[in-house]
C-alpha cells in the first residue's frame, strides 16, 4: 500500500463508500469517461425526514450518547456522501460517482446525515485481515469524529503537522485498498482506541445488523448517494465496504 502522506488513506476510505461496485457491467461503464454521467433521483424525504420508534440496541463496546432516549421517535438512519475533486486552483469540484480516478487526483469527501453520530474509517489489506483504524486521527480535524444532523462536512478541512496537501491523492492502479466506513448512532468505544486492530468478524458483525434499502447507494441530485438502514429491529449503525475504482490515465483516454 502507498501511504504518499500520512493522511493519504483518510479520505480513500470515504470515497470508496460512494464508488460503484467493481461488477463487470459498472466498471465498463465508468470506464467511458472521468466525468460520466449517471441517473439521479430526487431525494426521497420519506427516508431521510420520516420519524419512527427507534428503540436503541445496547451492544458490547458502545457507549450510549449523552441524553439519548432509549425509545424515540426519529428517521430510519441515513447517510449522504459524493466526491469533491479538487482543481489546479484548489477549487472543489463535484464529480459523478461513476467517475475513474486516476493516480494523482486529489480528492474530498463531503457527508452529512439525518441524526447526529460518529463517523469511522477503517482500512484493510484484504476483507479475511485485521483492520486499521484510519478516523479519527488526531492529526485530521482534531480528532474529532462526531457530526450534528444535516451537518454537511468536508473531510479533510484541516490537517495539522505537515500533511499536505490536506486531500487524498489517489495512488497507483496496481495498489488495491480496501476500506469500512461506519456510521453509528453511538460511540463505539471499541473502535476508539489508539493503534486499535479491528478484526474482520467485528466489522461482519456490524454489517450484519443492518438492512440497507440500497447496498450500492442511492444517487440522489447534486452528486449525493444515499445509503438508508431501513432495518427496524436494529437501526444504529450503517456500515459500507467499498475499494477505490481506479484506472490508469493513459487507458481511460483511448
Amino acid at each position: 500500500m502507498h501511504y504518499g502522506s500520512p493522511y493519504s488513506r483518510l479520505v480513500a476510505a470515504l470515497i470508496g463508500a460512494i464508488l460503484v461496485s467493481v461488477a463487470p457491467g459498472l466498471e465498463a461503464a465508468a470506464q467511458k469517461s472521468k466525468k460520466g454521467s449517471s441517473q439521479t433521483a430526487p431525494s426521497n424525504p420519506l427516508l431521510w425526514e420520516n420519524p419512527r420508534t427507534i428503540v436503541q440496541v445496547k451492544k458490547p463496546g458502545h457507549r450510549t450518547r449523552p441524553g439519548r432516549p432509549r425509545r424515540e421517535r426519529k428517521p430510519y438512519l441515513a447517510v449522504r456522501l459524493r466526491l469533491l475533486i479538487l482543481g489546479e486552483d484548489g477549487k472543489e469540484n463535484p464529480t459523478s460517482p461513476e467517475t475513474v480516478f486516476h493516480p494523482g487526483d486529489r480528492l474530498r469527501l463531503a457527508v452529512k446525515a439525518n441524526q447526529d453520530g460518529y463517523l469511522y474509517i477503517i482500512y484493510q489489506a484484504a476483507p479475511d485481515q485485521d483492520g486499521e483504524r484510519l478516523y479519527p486521527d488526531s492529526r485530521v480535524d482534531y480528532g474529532q469524529n462526531f457530526f450534528r444532523k444535516n451537518q454537511e462536512v468536508t473531510v479533510p478541512t484541516t490537517c495539522r503537522g505537515n500533511i499536505s496537501p490536506c486531500a487524498y491523492v489517489v495512488t497507483p492502479v496496481n495498489v488495491k485498498e480496501q476500506f469500512t466506513i461506519i456510521f453509528s448512532r453511538d460511540d463505539i468505544t471499541a473502535l476508539s482506541g489508539a493503534g486499535t486492530r479491528i478484526k474482520p468478524q467485528m466489522i461482519a458483525d456490524l454489517r450484519r445488523s443492518q438492512k440497507l434499502a440500497d447496498p450500492n447507494g442511492r444517487a440522489v441530485e447534486g452528486y449525493w448517494k444515499e445509503f438508508v438502514n431501513i432495518n427496524p429491529k436494529d437501526n444504529e449503525e450503517i456500515v459500507i465496504s467499498r475499494s477505490l475504482n481506479k484506472g490508469d490515465r493513459a487507458t481511460s483516454q483511448r
